[in-house]
């Protein structure tokens, strides 16, 4: 019996280096946004682990409390005076596929002033109703530390 041999031999060949470079550049973006998404994911925990210990313990709101900085967020107790003459309507904002405005009002205490958020309205307010003494119960956010995105505020311009 004779042998076959085959007429076709196979040989490797090396991929074209422009590929093998696109697949490694490939790879490292995608291992980098891999391990975005897991540091996305810790700080996304430790904020909820903050929102859950701030309801926990409940206090009395006060300026001797904000400037402790004891955390991220405070729940709370704040009493004041509503002025619902000065009520900040924020806008575009929707809620539930509906357009509106997110109203905003100044709580005014013995000590300064608090940002309220009244909730979300279709419709903008353009009746003033006058102040009212009130006291509000709700999860303070303490704001984040400045930097260099931050714009420094210029009050003569009202920015």
């Amino acid at each position: 019996m004779k042998k076959q041999s085959s007429k076709y031999s196979v040989t490797f060949q090396a991929p074209p280096v422009l590929a093998t470079f696109f697949l490694v550049m490939a790879l490292a973006i995608l291992c980098s946004l891999g391990m975005w998404q897991v540091k996305r994911l810790a700080w996304k925990e430790g904020l909820l682990s903050d929102l859950r210990a701030a309801q926990t313990t409940p206090e009395n709101l006060t300026w001797n409390i904000l400037d402790q900085k004891r955390g991220r967020f405070l729940y709370g107790d704040v009493k004041g005076v509503l002025d619902l003459d000065h009520i900040i309507a924020m806008q575009p904002r929707t809620y539930k596929g509906t357009a509106g405005y997110h109203l905003i009002a100044p709580l005014m205490t013995g000590e300064g002033a608090v940002f309220v958020n009244l909730g979300f309205s279709e419709n903008k307010i353009t009746s003033k109703t006058g102040q009212v003494d009130v006291t509000v119960s709700g999860l303070l956010r303490i704001p984040a530390v400045d930097n260099m995105f931050i714009p420094e505020n210029d009050v003569e311009r009202g920015q």
